[in-house]
């Protein structure tokens, strides 16, 4: 009897002591890049990765998603919702609108009581400051992250992305934000101004600010091994041959529709390619997994983690 009473004590302590039945998750904060109106074709989709060299380079540091879709609206607000709260919904894309749930940014400071400039959005479209702030009963006007955007907050214009590099990195050596969302806007400017120089030009500026901010939160003492970091897309933009090509962009065809996803951090995979469907919103509930909050919707990107 004895015996027995010691094997079964045995057996508890050796299973509660085994650190692989009780995995120690290592993030503690969150920092997503969105490049504005890259199509997938200049991004990961080219084989030479001519315009975003340095993205490349990262790759072996994280996972990249070949087969990452924007699966609702293929418009600014909407695209950039759907990452923030998890939901595709129609919204009007000029900031006059809020998003019905909660962005993740706004749930994790409601949950830990956190002052405002623990989360921040900074974007150099003034329009993306609507994402602060939601309908939700519970959320409205309360606990809503700090905003940076466009060239004095919501509905006062846009600003270059030089700018805003140079803000979102302010913010991170300031402030210590635990979880942060930053916007460049210039691939999609210049598309939507017919520059195909300028648009791949702005493709190479976003990719060498995403790899600043990626080197600054791995030397950063704060950040370093503890941040899990998000580089996609809001939509593509036409293929070509497909009403004006690069220029525009809103529909349903597969270059507004496929875009890039990249993510790196202490619990994901490194050198790793996941070729499995995944949209928007799962960035959402890969975020409130990380972050222990209730996802709006989205499902968790599972083989993101080692």
């Amino acid at each position: 009897m004895r015996i027995l009473i010691g094997l079964c004590i045995l057996i508890f302590v050796g299973c509660k002591s085994n650190p692989e039945a009780q995995p120690q998750q290592k993030t503690k904060y969150v920092v997503v890049v969105l490049i504005d109106g890259a199509r997938y074709s200049e991004t990961f989709g080219d084989n030479l990765f001519q315009y975003i060299p340095r993205l490349h380079a990262l790759q072996k540091h994280g996972t990249t998603l070949t087969s990452f879709y924007n699966d609702s609206v293929t418009f600014t607000v909407n695209g950039h919702a759907a990452v923030t709260t998890g939901v595709y919904e129609t919204l009007a894309n000029n900031g006059f609108e809020l998003p019905k749930h909660p962005g993740f940014l706004q749930q994790y400071l409601y949950k830990n009581k956190l002052e405002a400039n623990k989360a921040w959005i900074v974007s150099s479209k003034d329009k993306l400051a609507v994402l602060a702030n939601c309908k939700d009963s519970v959320y409205a006007n309360i606990d809503t992250p700090m905003t940076n955007c466009g060239n004095a907050g919501l509905h006062t214009g846009y600003r270059n992305d030089a700018e805003t590099y140079n803000t979102a990195i302010q913010i991170l050596k300031n402030y210590k934000p635990h979880v942060v969302f930053i916007s460049f806007k210039e691939p999609d400017n210049m598309g939507h101004a017919g520059n195909w120089p300028g648009y791949l030009a702005g493709l190479k500026q976003s990719d060498a600010y995403t790899d600043s901010i990626f080197k600054f939160l791995n030397s950063d003492l704060f950040y370093k091994n503890q941040t899990a970091f998000f580089v996609t897309n809001d939509h593509g933009r036409h293929l070509d041959g497909i009403a004006d090509g690069f220029v525009s962009h809103g529909d349903n065809c597969a270059g507004c529709k496929h875009i890039m996803l990249y993510a790196s951090g202490p619990d994901f995979k490194s050198n790793h390619i996941i070729s499995k469907k995944y949209n928007q919103t799962d960035i959402h509930a890969t975020i409130c997994k990380l972050l222990n909050l209730q996802a709006n919707g989205g499902n968790v990107i599972t083989e993101l983690f080692k």
